[in-house]
């Protein structure tokens, strides 16, 4: 074909299901300017010019489901808003692998994004900007770039999604905005990308709860949190696993109001389980004083460092001796823990012989 597969203008209620749209010159799917109530439904989408599908300046209640769109030279999936910010499109149990680009584009939008496998593209599995909605139980994994990369107004909760072996961050978010409730970032597994867990560039009026998520083995820091503007911004880290990264579990040159407290953390930057000064878990360079804080504890709870666990003399869960963080700012997390209980995830054969290994080399040294 020499145009798009199949296009679409100002239409409503269409529905799209059961088709072969294949080596198209343009889209796959083309729809434009105001489409409302369409539903694509189990449609094999692949090696078109451009997009897969795309959808722009499209309205309300929209559903694209169970489709395979892949091979295709620009984004799989693409889908704009313009600035209607009408009700959510739902994009669930979608598989987009291989396309030349970004596995899924969102632009000015209001989404469900929900148990797609989404992986092998040749950029980022996710990008959006001005994104409204949530992405949760997808598969993103062996893309090119960042798994998920938001750099403008993210109010989205990213949740239950398994985001590992990107060749970039597993989360990137940058020049966040967030101007209702706090959003989540919460029960996801984060694991074995290339450069880091997740990444901030904070910005104004930023509201993010970062909870309950695996972040391991990743190439760069577990979370590494930049500066960005001079904005207010709202940030708490707790009841996360952050076990062997190659750098630190958290690096942080950024501080307004955050809370970092309850996680726990293993074996990342090289420590072996043994304090080490040269191999501290956790960086801490912010400059800023005043009202602004970034605090390591919240209520007499800090967090537990495996190598940081005694002594605790009074038997009160609370190390007596406070933590010294790596960076220039001198801050200390004053109240770590002498337990976690945050469960390590179930390893491979090989990570339980290395950590055999380290266990018999303690007991060594203590006898």
């Amino acid at each position: 074909n020499g145009k798009d597969g199949l296009y679409a203008s100002s239409s409503s209620h269409l529905n799209i299901s059961f088709n072969n749209i294949s080596s198209n010159h343009y889209a796959g799917i083309y729809g434009d300017d105001g489409i409302d109530y369409f539903q694509i439904l189990n449609n094999t989408i692949m090696e078109n010019n451009y997009e897969g599908i795309y959808m722009n300046y499209i309205r309300e209640k929209n559903t694209i489901k169970g489709n395979t769109v892949a091979y295709n030279h620009k984004c799989g999936i693409a889908l704009n808003n313009g600035y209607y910010w009408d009700d959510k499109t739902y994009v669930i149990e979608n598989k987009v692998y291989k396309n030349d680009e970004t596995g899924i584009c969102l632009y000015n939008i209001d989404v469900y994004i929900s148990n797609n496998e989404i992986h092998d593209n040749g950029a980022r599995g996710i990008y959006g900007s001005y994104v409204l909605g949530e992405i949760s139980h997808n598969t993103i994994i062996n893309n090119s770039g960042d798994g998920i990369y938001i750099p403008h107004n993210m109010n989205a909760d990213i949740v239950y999604n398994k985001i590992s072996y990107n060749n970039g961050d597993g989360i990137s978010l940058a020049y966040s905005y967030s101007s209702g409730p706090a959003y989540y970032i919460s029960h996801n597994d984060i694991s074995y990308n290339a450069g880091d867990g997740i990444k901030l560039m904070t910005s104004y009026e930023m509201r993010l709860n970062i909870t309950n998520n695996n972040i391991t083995y990743n190439g760069g820091d577990g979370i590494k949190i930049l500066p960005g503007t001079d904005h207010v911004f709202y940030l708490n880290i707790t009841q996360n696993l952050f076990l062997n990264n190659t750098g630190y579990g958290i690096n942080t040159s950024a501080d307004h109001y955050v809370f970092i407290w309850e996680n726990s953390f293993y074996f990342n930057k090289g420590n072996n389980g043994t304090y080490d000064p040269e191999h501290i878990q956790a960086r801490d360079d912010t400059e800023y004083s005043g009202d602004y804080y970034i605090k390591w504890y919240k209520d007499g709870l800090g967090n537990y460092w495996a190598e940081w666990t005694e002594p605790d003399r009074d038997g009160d869960g609370i190390v007596d001796d406070p933590y010294q963080l790596d960076g220039s700012s001198g801050h200390k997390d004053y109240f770590p823990l002498a337990e976690s209980d945050i469960p390590i995830p179930e390893f491979s054969p090989m990570v339980l012989v290395v950590l055999l290994v380290i266990a018999a080399i303690l007991i060594r040294k203590e006898s």
